[in-house]
């Protein structure tokens, strides 16, 4: 390893590597997480406690942007990557509501920044090719997604571990660029966080971008407790997870290549758009097979939809700031948007069913990609994206 270290040490390689290992722990695990938990515990409770993780990123993601842009992006990626791996020893001993309430706390306390640090360091230093870099994440997560389903039990703990302390050792030898200077950013307070929702483009971006989230997080929630409802287990259930995350490869280099040619805004409505078809989908064709061979629309939603916002976020926010700005993203849709995902999700699908969730996922988004529309009109006819900024800049 300490000789692949040294000759692939360049950025571009070394963030790929971390890209793919990172994820790949990932996948290994979280998509099969709810459905570990509900070996214990109802839906309802599920859904709640699922949203622990986004009601944790939603609190320490202010606090983690800030630490990044003061001091270091790799010592918070050091510091959370060892807090995840530490919690992480104790998913084995959960076995009801409480025990896993405590743990998931802690694990996501410390997991929540990683994926939003790793890709402010891809975007702020290789905007143009975001999407063939983040690939990387698709594909170590769709081969992992793929064989977690044959493991099912404490040894997918170990395997999620092992993976993090490879990303681990990554992270520890990669060259970054010099930090920004401390003086700007040790001036940067709550206070100017919170300005950041009161910049009218930025608010009305946050919004939109939550309201997908929201059938996002449900959907990343209860597919796999559909698909149990289904039926499908073991081999096939891998499948139908391979089947959303691995068409993504080919999808973001194509986003890339479309992104020189039409607005971010352009991308996040077409990535919505497809989800609203994707979810209404699963909501009306109650098969097995509907279920698992719509799976490759996720990846083409998500490409759009993800891709777009995170080049839409760093439009809006000054370079200094970029770890913020990224955060403030990542706090609003993975943090607010899944803890409301998860608790509305859970509360439809013990309520009703989850077939009832899907449709009303798909109203959502259809409902978003209007309004996204609307404002895309408005915002570009007002140069509403250069104001922001400005204004953003002459903030005390």
């Amino acid at each position: 390893m300490k000789y692949l270290l040294t000759k692939y040490r360049n950025p571009r390689t070394m963030l790929i590597t971390i890209m793919f290992f990172y994820y790949l722990s990932m996948g290994i695990l979280i998509p099969y997480l709810p459905l570990l938990v509900s070996r214990t515990v109802d839906a309802k409770q599920v859904g709640f406690l699922m949203a622990v993780g986004a009601i944790t990123l939603m609190v320490m993601q202010p606090i983690w942007g800030w630490f990044s842009d003061k001091y270091s992006i790799k010592l918070v990626l050091i510091i959370s990557i060892i807090g995840t791996m530490t919690a992480t020893v104790f998913f084995p001993f959960a076995s009801g509501s409480a025990t896993w309430l405590l743990i998931l706390s802690i694990y996501f306390i410390f997991q929540s920044p990683i994926a939003t640090l790793i890709d402010t360091l891809v975007v702020t230093n290789f905007t143009e090719t975001f999407g063939r870099i983040r690939l990387w994440g698709s594909i170590g997560f769709g081969i992992a997604v793929f064989l977690g389903s044959n493991f099912l039990g404490n040894l997918i703990y170990i395997l999620h571990l092992g993976l993090l302390i490879v990303t681990l050792a990554f992270v520890l030898f990669i060259k970054l660029p010099k930090k920004q200077n401390s003086s700007v950013v040790s001036n940067f307070a709550i206070s100017k966080f919170l300005h950041v929702f009161r910049i009218g483009p930025m608010f009305i971006v946050l919004v939109s971008l939550l309201f997908t989230a929201i059938s996002i997080k449900g959907n990343a929630t209860f597919y796999s407790i559909g698909l149990n409802e289904l039926h499908v287990y073991g081999l096939l259930l891998g499948t139908a997870w391979l089947l959303q995350v691995f068409p993504e490869i080919g999808v973001f280099i194509f986003v890339d290549k479309l992104s020189k040619k039409v607005t971010p805004w352009t991308l996040v409505i077409i990535g919505v758009s497809v989800f609203a078809v994707h979810f209404s989908l699963l909501g009306y064709f109650h098969t097995i097979w509907a279920w698992i061979l719509l799976q490759p629309l996720v990846s083409i939603a998500f490409c759009f939809w993800y891709s777009g916002a995170i080049r839409l976020v760093k439009s809006l926010v000054p370079t200094e700031f970029q770890a913020t700005g990224q955060s403030v993203f990542s706090a609003v849709c993975n943090g607010l948007g899944g803890m409301s995902g998860s608790i509305i999700s859970g509360v439809i699908v013990s309520t009703w069913n989850v077939f009832v969730f899907y449709r009303i996922a798909g109203l959502l988004c259809l409902g978003t990609a209007i309004l996204i529309y609307l404002m895309k009109g408005y915002v570009e006819k007002n140069k509403a994206e250069n104001l922001s900024i400005e204004t953003f800049s002459r903030l005390p």
